[in-house]
């Protein structure tokens, strides 16, 4: 959450001249209704299992950008199929980066918008981080998702070449 991962893709898409494919946004097209309301009805573990045969629908499409929920890498054997599929990538972002950019879309990301102050949000992303990250780290690729959305991009294609 924060990262960019989807503006980055979008913008490889395009550059690529590739499909794009939003994980969490496909998925909210299937089951008509948000992320949120999904965990919240249904729960996580119905949320993973989605996200699980959106990865096995994957396999058929070629020639596409695919941006991924983030704790999509962290469950089952996720990250091994994420790669099975192509190339992947992290987008290292520094924690304090993270919650600079997230108190500013606080309010438009359900999991963080009621939390009261900069310490929660902070102690919120270490947490994560520190779960996530031995997951994120088995990528393909780590990209510095420090620099602009272009250097970023550029840096994935020479990756690619």
């Amino acid at each position: 959450m924060g990262s960019g991962k989807s503006t980055v893709a979008k913008s490889l898409a395009e550059a690529l001249s590739l499909a794009y494919f939003d994980t969490d946004a496909y998925i909210e097209q299937q089951e008509g209704t948000s992320i949120s309301s999904i965990f919240a009805n249904k729960g996580e573990a119905y949320f993973r299992q989605l996200e699980e045969v959106v990865l096995i629908q994957l396999k058929h499409k070629n020639d596409v950008v695919v941006s991924t929920g983030g704790g999509m890498a962290c469950h089952g054997y996720n990250m091994e199929r994420i790669n099975d599929l192509g190339t992947s990538f992290y987008i290292y972002v520094k924690k304090d980066t993270l919650v600079e950019r997230l108190t500013a879309e606080k309010d438009s990301r359900p999991l963080i918008a009621n939390m009261s102050g900069a310490a929660e949000l902070r102690k919120f992303v270490s947490d994560h981080l520190q779960i996530r990250e031995p997951y994120y780290f088995q990528s393909k690729y780590i990209i510095d998702g420090g620099q602009s959305i272009s250097e970023q991009v550029n840096d994935i294609i020479a990756f690619l070449k």
